[in-house]
């Protein structure tokens, strides 16, 4: 897009405010607020409940319909899964690695598998 100098001119002169909210925003009166600050966008990662997700999946592709070979890889996948979260990476890399094995199953056929991982992720 292109904008005339008269547009570019104007532009400037409309007042832009950015807000940016990070954790609970509720609008309401607050003339009787108190206002708190501080860092409140902790994250806890629980490396217990992934552990036992990788087992309920390991259980679960035992029942699957899947060829060997796509069983050997989903268990590669999930062995990598498992040692990133005993290793207790970063939250984000072990999604990572998990979003990858649930691709991985719904592409085999996995579903149930799949769902699984699925309904994890949905809760991160």
């Amino acid at each position: 897009m292109r904008f005339s100098q008269e547009e570019t001119n104007m532009a400037k002169e409309i007042p832009q405010q950015i807000n940016n909210y990070y954790g609970t925003v509720v609008n309401g009166d607050v003339s009787q607020s108190q206002v708190v600050s501080g860092d409140h966008n902790a994250i806890a990662f629980n490396y217990g409940q992934a552990s036992g997700l990788m087992k309920k999946v390991r259980d679960s592709i035992e029942r699957e319909q899947l060829s060997d070979e796509d069983r050997e890889s989903a268990m590669e996948l999930i062995s990598e899964a498992e040692t990133k979260i005993a290793e207790q990476k970063k939250p984000r890399i072990i999604q990572a690695a998990l979003s990858g094995l649930r691709d991985f199953l719904v592409a085999g056929g996995a579903n149930v598998t799949a769902a699984l991982v699925v309904q994890y992720l949905q809760t991160l």
